[in-house]
């Protein structure tokens, strides 16, 4: 939420509820996931192909104690793209990986402070 506009609040308060995300999750078969245990057993993942792997997912990822997410999750917006590209390069021509790699560190470079540390990684990691 980029304003604390009472729009916006109501807005995220919609896509908490149970409606919102099973709006979200579609009908598409695409696994989602979320931390709310009554969504997690809402019937969801029920018929779907995979849906008994997909409840276990959404299981753990609510009984939880920590979430862990990778370090995409964790990037400015113009390291994210230019990381989920890098990956897409990488995949269909994996000799042009020191090359792929030079480009994202010129994008790292442009970015305001200094490379990150291990410290900077453990953010990843939350309480539920």
């Amino acid at each position: 939420m980029f304003k604390g506009t009472a729009g916006a609040r109501a807005f995220m308060q919609f896509l908490a509820s149970a409606e919102g995300q099973s709006i979200l999750a579609g009908d598409r078969g695409s696994s989602v996931y979320s931390i709310d245990k009554n969504f997690r057993d809402s019937g969801l993942y029920a018929g779907r192909p995979g849906g008994v792997v997909d409840q276990r997912i959404a299981r753990e990822i609510s009984e939880a104690d920590r979430l862990c997410f990778d370090a995409s999750d964790l990037m400015p917006a113009t390291m994210r793209s230019a990381f989920y590209r890098a990956v897409l390069e990488y995949v269909r021509e994996p000799a042009r990986l020191d090359e792929i790699l030079e480009r994202l560190e010129a994008v790292r470079a442009q970015l305001a402070g200094p490379p990150p540390t291990e410290a900077w990684a453990s953010f990843a990691c939350v309480a539920p």
